[in-house]
């Protein structure tokens, strides 16, 4: 609970119209821990002590709610009196919510740093989170999540995914797709536009909690078995594919002759950190629309970064996971393209 606050309020014994008078508020240590000493006239009385889980950028929604000072929600307190006038605390959080707010509460602010550190964050409106809801979804245009509220429901996985829903459209002013149903190696191609956003959004999910494996599946060894989706029609292709292009891998990765996990021909040789950051997977390549799925993102990739350091490695790493490939023409199994260079580059089938 370090960092929330606690707000206390205060009414005079003399208004009828209970309202409250004035109210005074500290923050919790790293233990969930604060001590205020406030001197009151004979006529004002502590009427509601409340912890508050609310910073600049998330607040949640749920529970007990009462219209606190912050603007976010506030959970009444039990506290006693002594004959000394020494007002204490009885519980950290109410038990009608129960403790797993506090562990969230936590889990979601660290995400959320870690987004502004990896992407940039500074003109990302304030989140608001409704927490436990029957499923998780983002609410375009309302600045609104609801987050799953189950045992075992993975809610940090699911938070980071919905967060990425927010930073898209947050950032480009829209989200691609018209929405729907979606399942990863469902075995039926979805529309391109929701492909590309929910794909997207699983790899910004997986960029921020450092890990492959998302939500159960394991995006580092992508595989539907006979599934042979390409990224413009699977979400899951999307995610491994925008995953290779940002982990830079220590070698080379190739399918092993199994082309369930990824193209023969070609492997995925990106570089971490060299041109492909989350910064501009994220944020500099989604700046205004993305009109269409990931061919149309990948074309204002192309014109903006073409010509830079990394960029090979990057479109390789792209079409070791489906994306189309572009040849000028194939000569037995050999695709023979241009170069931003103007030079031809013959790549031979591995």
């Amino acid at each position: 609970m370090s960092g929330a606050t606690v707000w206390i309020y205060i009414q005079d014994i003399t208004d009828d119209s209970r309202q409250t008078y004035g109210f005074t508020s500290l923050t919790l240590s790293p233990a969930g821990r604060a001590t205020k000493t406030i001197t009151l006239p004979s006529d004002q009385f502590i009427v509601l002590i409340s912890v508050a889980f609310d910073n600049t950028k998330l607040q949640f929604r749920g529970g007990t709610s009462h219209l606190g000072r912050t603007g976010g929600t506030e959970f009444p307190l039990p506290y006693k009196i002594s004959p000394t006038n020494e007002v204490t605390v009885d519980a950290i959080i109410p038990h009608s919510f129960g403790p797993e707010l506090v562990r969230l509460w936590n889990e979601f602010n660290t995400i959320h740093q870690t987004a502004d550190r990896l992407v940039g964050a500074w003109d990302v409106p304030k989140l608001g989170i409704q927490y436990p809801m029957d499923w998780s979804r983002y609410y375009p245009g309302q600045n609104k999540i609801d987050i799953w509220g189950s045992a075992g429901s993975q809610s940090g996985d699911h938070f980071a995914h919905e967060l990425g829903h927010h930073f898209m459209y947050s950032l480009a002013g829209g989200i691609p797709g018209r929405g729907g149903a979606h399942t990863i190696c469902g075995g039926s191609p979805v529309e391109q536009g929701l492909a590309f956003s929910e794909g997207w959004a699983t790899a910004f999910a997986a960029s921020l909690l450092g890990r492959q494996v998302i939500g159960g599946w394991d995006y580092g060894g992508y595989s539907c078995g006979s599934d042979r989706d390409t990224m413009e029609t699977s979400e899951g292709r999307v995610a491994a594919g925008l995953m290779d292009l940002i982990d830079g891998g220590l070698v080379r990765e190739c399918n092993g002759g199994d082309t369930n996990l990824g193209r023969d021909g070609v492997c995925d040789g990106t570089v971490g950190g060299e041109l492909f950051t989350p910064r501009v997977v994220f944020r500099d390549s989604i700046e205004g629309v993305v009109d269409g799925g990931v061919r149309a993102w990948w074309g204002r990739v192309v014109r903006r970064y073409a010509d830079r350091t990394g960029f090979g490695r990057g479109r390789e790493a792209m079409e070791y996971n489906y994306y189309p490939q572009e040849c000028l023409f194939r000569l037995a199994g050999v695709c023979v393209r241009l170069t931003p260079n103007v030079f031809e580059r013959i790549r031979l089938r591995l």
